[in-house]
């Protein structure tokens, strides 16, 4: 019981180290990639082996979604009337050093990253719709990126 609490406030330091959005789903897209790409390797089908970076890519990208959807409801019932454990909320300081960090590890992952898989997709001819995809994820962590960075800080009173 101790040991998972342990291993609970572990994993949570280190989500804490990516900052707000887009930080930990880029971080996420990234690891599930790479760990569905033996898999695609396992289920060969005869494909070429840039369709297998592709496609665990893109595998990679849905699954960090579900990942997200699923850790927005844990918080959404842990902050319901009622629970006990919640953590303290965090300071305006605190929430902008955060999305800073978040927008700073998100375009820092992000881009090499899906920026390699659109080169990828589009020197190998592959289907447009990979590029496609890849372009739509990688613009819509932009955007929450930039919009994360533009966030005027907060005004300390001195």
């Amino acid at each position: 019981m101790v040991e998972e609490r342990a291993r609970s406030a572990r994993r949570k330091a280190l989500l804490g180290r990516l900052g707000g959005p887009p930080g930990p789903y880029a971080a996420v897209c990234v690891v599930l990639a790479v760990m569905v790409f033996p898999f695609r390797l396992l289920l060969d089908r005869g494909d070429p082996i840039t369709e297998s970076i592709a496609g665990s890519g893109l595998q990679g990208a849905m699954f960090a979604l579900m990942s997200l959807a699923f850790t927005w409801a844990q918080r959404m019932t842990a902050a319901a009337p009622g629970s006990t454990g919640n953590p303290p909320p965090l300071t305006a300081a605190d929430r902008s050093v955060r999305d800073r960090r978040g927008a700073i590890v998100g375009l820092g992952i992000g881009v090499p990253f899906f920026g390699g898989l659109i080169a990828l997709c589009l020197s190998t001819g592959l289907p447009h719709a990979y590029a496609i995809s890849f372009g739509v994820v990688l613009a819509v962590m932009a955007m929450i990126a930039i919009r994360n960075l533009h966030r005027r800080p907060p005004v300390s009173a001195s």
